[in-house]
C-alpha cells in the first residue's frame, strides 16, 4: 500500500512541463560529471547529470556550485534518489544528450531521498543501428547509444594543444552483428581507458564495447567524443 501510494506521487519525466512545481521524482543517476568554470581552478560551474525513471525516461539535470553541498552526499552514479520540489526549464540546446524537451535543476528548495526500490533499468541503454547511424535515418541532434565489435584499433595519438594541454585520442572500428562499419574516436580519458584495455588484452580476439551518450559527427560518418564508455571484453 505505501508503494502505491509512493508511486501516486511520483511524476514521469516524460510527464514534466515548465508550469510545474511541488513535484517527486524517482530516478536513478546513470552519468553524473563537472562542468568547469573557464579560466579558474576553484570550485566548478555545476554538477551536470543524466537522469533515469522507472519507464526508462530520461532527462539533463544539473545543480549550481553553491548549492551542491546540500545533496553531494547522495549524488552519485548509480544512485537511486526522489527528488522533491525541483525546477524545469526548456532545453534549448541545438545538440542534447537525451531526447527531453526539459531540464531540471535542483535549488535550494529541493530536496533529494535515498530510493531503496528503484524497479528501472540499471544503464538504460538504448542502441542506434549502425545502419540507421549510416544513412542518417535516425535524429541526430542527441547521443546514442552503440555496441559493437572492435574491427581495428589504432594506437593511441597524443598532441600538445596550443594552450600546453595533452589531447589524446585513439581511433577504431566497430562491426556489428549484420556486416555494418562505423569508425570511432575516443578522446582524453577515454583513449586512455582503451588504450590500457588495450595493452592488458593484445592476444584477445571478438572484443565488444558499448559507447553510452556517444556524439556522431558527420564527417563521412563517424562516431566523435564519448561522454561514457563501458566496455565488455570476451571471445568468441
Amino acid at each position: 500500500m505505501e508503494r502505491q501510494i509512493e508511486q501516486a506521487n511520483v511524476t514521469l519525466l516524460n510527464d514534466l512541463n515548465v508550469m510545474m512545481d511541488n513535484v517527486t521524482l524517482k530516478v536513478r543517476i546513470i552519468r553524473l560529471w563537472t562542468r568547469p568554470l573557464f579560466n579558474s581552478t576553484k570550485g566548478f560551474y555545476s554538477k551536470e547529470m543524466i537522469i533515469m525513471d522507472e519507464a526508462g525516461n530520461k532527462v539533463q539535470c544539473n545543480v549550481l556550485y553553491k548549492n551542491y553541498g546540500n545533496f553531494s552526499h547522495l549524488l552519485h552514479e548509480n544512485q537511486c534518489i526522489f527528488i522533491d520540489n525541483p525546477t524545469f526549464d526548456e532545453n534549448k540546446a541545438k545538440y542534447k544528450y537525451v531526447i527531453n524537451a526539459h531540464k531540471v535543476s535542483l535549488n535550494q528548495n529541493t530536496t533529494i531521498r535515498r530510493c531503496n526500490n528503484f524497479a528501472g533499468s540499471r544503464y538504460g541503454f538504448s542502441f542506434a543501428a549502425f545502419q540507421a547511424v549510416l544513412e542518417r535515418t535516425i535524429d541526430l541532434t542527441h547521443t546514442i547509444d552503440i555496441i559493437g565489435m572492435i574491427d581495428g584499433i589504432h594506437k593511441m595519438v597524443v598532441e600538445t594543444l596550443a594552450n600546453g594541454k595533452l589531447s589524446k585520442r585513439i581511433n577504431l572500428k566497430l562491426q556489428d552483428l549484420n556486416g555494418h562499419y562505423l569508425d570511432v574516436t575516443l578522446w582524453d580519458a577515454y583513449a586512455e581507458q582503451m588504450a590500457t584495455f588495450q595493452a592488458k588484452n593484445a592476444d584477445r580476439a571478438g572484443v565488444v564495447i558499448i559507447l553510452q551518450f556517444a556524439k556522431v559527427k558527420m564527417m563521412g560518418v563517424s562516431i566523435c567524443c564519448c561522454i561514457f564508455i563501458f566496455t565488455i571484453g570476451y571471445d568468441l
